[in-house]
């Protein structure tokens, strides 16, 4: 009668033994990087907070001003000057109806005051507020579409976060839209009013104007 050969009792309680250890092993390293990637992740801000924190220049005009942030005709409000795209905004300034391309801005809705445009950083300073005409406002939403597309592919500036939503989007289809259908009118301005992360003109540049 043949004899049953078996693994030798002790051999098979080391082969046990280094199962468990490799197991252990596995397991605790897959906790200690899960637990590494959640601290990070918690640690990092989303990158809205980021843009908003780059991109951020108080609540007022005075607060712009002491943060060292410049007026953007584009945007139609004070960005710091990682968020101007310099290249895009002097092509704005030549986009428009005056001679020699400029922008037509005014003190008041219907548009009798004019504002002399040569030094728009100092109005807004004295003033705060002003008015555009909806052919601004629609060329704004333009070229701040030109903005997005340059930001993300080209890296040429920051775009500003309340300007770069599908709110945004939906509310400067709107404006296009109203432009082709009506003639141009006056809106209000208020830089250095709007929330950095959800606001898309409510308070500055989203007045819906008058006819």
């Amino acid at each position: 009668m043949t004899a049953k050969t078996s693994r030798p009792q002790g051999r098979s309680f080391i082969f046990r033994l280094e199962k468990i250890n490799r197991a252990t092993f596995i397991t605790c390293f897959l906790v200690t990087f899960s637990l590494f990637v959640l601290a990070w992740a918690f640690k990092k801000p989303p990158f809205s907070s980021e843009k908003h924190d780059v991109c951020w220049c108080g609540n007022t005009v005075a607060e712009a001003v002491s943060l060292g942030c410049h007026y953007d005709d584009v945007a139609g409000d004070w960005l710091p000057d990682k968020c101007i795209d310099h290249e895009l905004l002097a092509e704005f300034a030549k986009a428009g109806p005056l001679p020699g391309g400029g922008w037509q801005y005014y003190k008041d809705i219907k548009g009798t005051q004019k504002i002399d445009t040569s030094n728009m950083s100092a109005y807004t300073i004295s003033a705060g507020s002003y008015f555009a005409t909806r052919r601004w406002h629609a060329s704004h939403c333009l070229y701040t579409w030109r903005k997005q597309f340059r930001s993300s592919r080209l890296g040429k500036s920051i775009i500003e976060p309340y300007d770069d939503t599908e709110d945004h989007v939906i509310h400067c289809t709107r404006i296009l839209l109203d432009q082709l259908a009506r003639p141009d009118s006056v809106e209000w301005l208020v830089p250095g009013k709007r929330d950095p992360l959800t606001d898309h003109g409510k308070q500055g540049h989203g007045g819906e104007g008058v006819a």
